[in-house]
């Protein structure tokens, strides 16, 4: 099998996660759109570039979300995966991305790789 290079989008508000996981990103052969440390900035790079794939911080600090991004995304039909530090259901509102997969934090290289190959396929 052929490995594409996947421009994919990071949306997550803790820096050095966020730049972690985009070192992660471009070690496993991908672009990296951000990554964005909230819903606006990522908004308004989605409605530039389309990406292929996009990895979402669920929490986004001060009682902000990536709900908002997370319903344009599927919209679109761009495969997207929740990071989360959280065990369990978030709130609510997240009802509706059930079927979304998560990544549990602390993740690693190959977890964040094998997410984007089963996504992807």
């Amino acid at each position: 099998m052929t490995h594409q290079k996947l421009n994919i989008l990071i949306l997550e508000d803790e820096a050095f996660v966020a730049y972690d996981l985009a070192e992660t990103v471009e070690s496993a052969g991908h672009g990296v759109l951000g990554p964005f440390f909230n819903c606006e900035e990522a908004e308004k790079s989605l409605a530039i570039v389309k990406p292929d794939y996009a990895i979402l911080d669920i929490d986004l600090g001060n009682g902000k979300d990536s709900l908002s991004l997370a319903k344009q995304l599927k919209v679109r039909a761009i495969p997207f995966t929740f990071a989360t530090g959280y065990g369990g259901e978030q709130n609510e509102h997240f009802r509706d991305f059930e079927d979304i997969p998560r990544l549990s934090k602390p993740f690693g290289f190959h977890e964040v790789e094998d997410q984007i190959s089963t996504l992807m396929s």
